[in-house]
Parts: C-alpha cells; structure tokens; sequence
C-alpha cells in the first residue's frame, strides 16, 4: 500500500470541498452499510478510517495490534492518506466509534483550524440487536471483540450523544435496529447528508482560503496556503 505520489485531480469549484462528516455508532450498528445507503454518487467523500490499515496488516482475525509497532504503523499511514486529502480539500468521512467526546472534539478542531465545516452522522442501534449482531460476526470469523469491549464502548457512545447534538451544528441521528433503515428513512438521511456536502462553506478560515485559491488559480493547499511542515503538523495530533 503505497501513499507517496497520489495525486489528485479535484478541483477548487468542485462541490464538497471543506466539508467533514463524522460517521459514530456503537460496534455493529451497521455505520459502514448505512453510509453506502445513504450516500450520493454526486460527491465522493474519502473515508478516513485507521481500521482500514490495521485490516491491511492483519486482516480481519481480530488480532490485537493496539500499542503495537503495526498499531503505530497504521496511524502513521492515516495521518499521511489525510494530509493528502486535505491539501487537495477533499470531502471527507471521520468513520470511528464516537464513544471518546476528547478525541472527536480534538479532531473537530484541526479540521476546522484547516478550514473545514464539519458535522456527524450517529447511527444508532439497541444493545440487543447490536449484540445479536456482534455474536454473528464473531462466530462467522469476523474482526473478534469481547463482550467487556463492546458494553464500554456502547455506553460510552450513548453517554456522548447529547454533547455531539450541541457541539455539531450539523448533526443527524439514523435509526439502524432491525427493520428500521426503510427507504423513506435512506432517503430523508441522503438528502440531509447531500444538504451538507453541497451547501456553501461556513468556516470564515475556509472561505478566505477558497477565495485566495480562486484568485491565484491555486489547486492545492501546500505550499501557496500552508507549507508541508505546516499542514503536517496541524494533523500531526488527529490520530
């Protein structure tokens, strides 16, 4: 997996630019199926992910390669594919658990130093079911994770949710329990997700960036907006 010399071809007029979504739900309540659903293919937000690369080295045995060299590894190869991502201004989906308000707040705030609006997606679903569903995927072989881990982090996003619906201007909920994600609700939450990606940029740093990148025909962040030891170092503390 190979990051150096990705390029990328968007453009600065290109819908979705500065837009961040933060995709949160406790384990198996189905974030990555709903996203698919609900997702338009008018904007392509690139999904920033450290299970991604942890699956890449290890796959999905379930092995634990936290505060591991391969753990360290991963995050350096996120941080490296979101600097790229950001410097061409790309849309994007945070996709992660939510259950640490800390860590959300402190991603919230890089991308919004960069010049991001952000929002979140909180896809909800009742411990039963998501137990049910854990079970399943364990027994079929799946990413492997203890009944301790689970209720930790199920609480923890219940806990947090009424301070992401006062710390995220754009916040919307989506009931994914068993029968619930009917079309009339795919089509209510791909309509509200689209609003965001498609609106104008709120962020006062984002517009006068945009507005100088306009004016100077710039195409990437670095090195005309910040230099690459900049924007490194801005989402040096994402993960």
């Amino acid at each position: 997996m190979i990051l150096k010399n990705f390029l990328i071809n968007e453009s600065i007029e290109d819908k979705g630019i500065f837009k961040a979504l933060f995709l949160a739900g406790g384990q198996c309540s189905g974030k990555s199926t709903t996203l698919k659903k609900i997702m338009s293919g008018q904007i392509s937000p690139r999904i920033v992910n450290i299970d991604k690369f942890i699956e890449y080295f290890v796959g999905n045995t379930g092995n634990n390669i936290y505060n591991t060299p391969l753990h360290d590894r991963s995050k350096i190869l996120t941080k490296e594919q979101l600097y790229l991502y950001v410097n061409s201004l790309l849309p994007l989906i945070i996709d992660g658990i939510g259950f640490d308000v800390g860590e959300v707040k402190n991603r919230k705030k890089i991308l919004e130093n960069i010049g991001y609006d952000t929002g979140m997606i909180m896809v909800n679903v009742d411990r039963e079911i998501a137990l049910k569903r854990l079970s399943i995927r364990n027994a079929m072989g799946g990413r492997q994770v203890g009944l301790e881990s689970f209720n930790r982090r199920h609480d923890g996003v219940e806990k947090s949710k009424p301070v992401y619906r006062s710390m995220f201007d754009f916040y919307i909920e989506i009931d994914n329990n068993d029968g619930m994600l009917t079309d009339d609700v795919i089509l209510q939450s791909f309509k509200k997700s689209l609003s965001f990606f498609t609106s104008s940029v709120n962020n006062d740093i984002g517009n006068a960036i945009i507005d100088k990148m306009k004016e100077q025909n710039i195409k990437y962040l670095v090195p005309d907006i910040y230099s690459e030891t900049q924007l490194k170092s801005m989402i040096s503390g994402f993960m």
